[in-house]
This record gives structure tokens, sequence and C-alpha cells, in this order.
């Protein structure tokens, strides 16, 4: 049910809490917490703060006590802001029973392919840094014995096209996807595309 589902924003290492520089003291955060759960409001909008407040917290803790039930995956290189973020991904993964979760849903995001220009360079650097993220990624599930019940899906919102563009190529066909895992039965689903200059995949 939609209504039941809560959705969390993590960092590359899991949730950002308040604690330390210029964030809420431990102290204050405790006092602040405290004051919060012992209120209530008839006010549907101050309650809901209070409430979702409550709700963020609770959340850090489940969050973070997860990520740590699993050491961190070093097969996935971090050298890039994918990688950093699919060793936390991969560590909650691992921790289903910790967050007493049945299924989860993780979205990382990796940009960069979008290029009118310096394609072959760039590209190529984007799918070497992708490449080696996902490898270790599956590698890391494989290690951890929970690749069939971690399945990959890989997709970009906007394809390229063989049409020049500056030194770059214009936009092509969307919506290709690259399913992985250890219980996805493999093969190629859909009409194959062609290559063909003076055809319609250009």
């Amino acid at each position: 049910r939609g209504f039941d589902l809560r959705t969390l924003s993590l960092g590359t290492s899991g949730l950002v809490t308040r604690d330390g520089n210029f964030r809420v003291s431990a102290g204050a955060q405790t006092i602040l917490n405290t004051m919060l759960a012992s209120e209530t409001f008839t006010d549907l909008l101050m309650q809901e703060y209070v409430d979702a407040h409550a709700r963020s917290v609770d959340a850090t803790a489940t969050i973070q006590a997860a990520i740590a039930a699993t050491s961190d995956p070093t097969a996935i290189p971090n050298t890039d802001v994918l990688g950093q973020r699919m060793r936390t991904l991969i560590r909650l993964a691992n921790s289903q029973s910790t967050m007493g979760h049945r299924r989860s849903v993780f979205f990382l995001t990796h940009g960069g392919y979008d290029d009118h220009a310096t394609l072959l360079g760039g590209l190529a650097a984007r799918y070497d840094v992708l490449d080696d993220v996902l490898a270790g990624a599956y590698n890391a599930t494989v290690t951890l014995g929970i690749q069939n019940n971690v399945t990959f899906l890989v997709f970009g919102e906007v394809g390229r096209s063989l049409s020049q563009n500056g030194t770059g190529t214009d936009h092509g066909w969307g919506g290709n996807a690259f399913v992985f895992g250890g219980a996805v039965n493999g093969g190629w689903y859909g009409d194959s595309y062609t290559l063909d200059t003076a055809g319609p995949n250009i």
C-alpha cells in the first residue's frame, strides 16, 4: 500500500546526523528529542512535524545499525561517488532483517552520459566506472551469499543516436534496461536494434 511506504534520501555512507560541527550538538539533540516526544498537538501540521521528526530519529538509528552490521564491501571501487553509494547500498541489502524489511528498493544515479561533446573519451570513462562498480557489486553479493535475493536494474532515461551533434552525438532511443542478479534468467528480451546508418535507429 503506497501510504504505508516511506522514502529516505541517503548520503554516500548513510544518513547524515546532526551531531558535530555546525549542526546541533549531541546534548541539544537529546533535549530536543525529549521535548518533541512529550508533545502532542491538535494542529495536524504541527503533529505531523513532530511525528516526522520521530520517524527520522528512529530511521537514523535503524539505517546506521544496518550499515554497521556488514563490513565495507571493498570489491566495489570507491574512487567515484557511484561506488561509494553502491558500497552503502550493498551493506543495507545484506541487513534486511536488521531493518525489519521484507523487500527494499534502492535508487542510485550516475550522470555524465548525455554527452554532446567529447563523446568518445568522456563516455568511455563513464562506462569504465559503471562497469567496475556493477561487477564489484555483484561479486560482493556473491561473497555475502545474497546474490539470489538481489536484482540490479540499470537503465538510462535517454539514449544516444549515431547522428553527430558537434563533437558528440544527438539524443536517441531511451528505455533500454540491463538486469542482472543471481535469480535472473538471462537473455535478450524485446526487439533487437540495428546499427545500420540508414535504418530507423540512428
